[in-house]
């Protein structure tokens, strides 16, 4: 992982200042660092790069104005594939396994619907008052239908009161 730590001369700081970064231990920074501008870049930050780096803005008199600390924790982490890396020779990322060909999901055929469960039904199963999916999806947000529609009862036809009579003929 690269780390850029800033520190630089911003607002009234007189403009001769310069930003010294080094390490609160005293070992050296390493080489395949750089600084520049006030920014240490960390190239590829491993355990021994952990710890307490210091950068100081010094006045050309060698006057300390200001000091800031910056905590450096290198988390382990798992191996990604990734070769060390310097400035010159930037990280390889080696490309991920091949894996067997997964079968894809197919569509429903045409004039057919998905329901939510993944069940394919012909089109026309959409909304005809029986659940044709096992979720029940086909019957959800359907127009009203007749049957649920406020629509008043049609008068049945009369029923007979009294046995039909013959018309014309002879009855037995």
């Amino acid at each position: 992982m690269n780390v850029d730590l800033t520190c630089m001369n911003i607002g009234s700081m007189p403009v001769n200042t310069q930003a010294v970064w080094t390490r609160a231990d005293g070992i050296p920074i390493a080489r395949r660092h750089k600084k520049a501008d006030g920014v240490l870049h960390i190239r590829g930050a491993d355990k021994p790069d952990e710890g307490l780096y210091l950068c100081q803005l010094i006045e050309n008199n060698e006057t300390v104005l200001f000091q800031l600390n910056a905590n450096l924790v290198v988390q382990d982490r798992p191996d990604l594939g990734r070769s060390s890396s310097t400035w010159e020779r930037p990280s390889m990322i080696r490309p991920p396994p091949r894996y067997p060909e997964v079968e894809r999901p197919v569509g429903c055929p045409h004039s057919s619907w998905r329901c939510q469960s993944g069940d394919c039904i012909p089109q026309s199963a959409l909304c005809d008052g029986y659940n044709d999916c096992r979720d029940g999806t086909d019957e959800l947000e359907c127009p009203p239908s007749r049957q649920t529609q406020d629509v008043p009862p049609q008068p049945s036809p009369p029923q007979p009161t009294s046995p039909p009579q013959p018309a014309g003929g002879n009855a037995i």
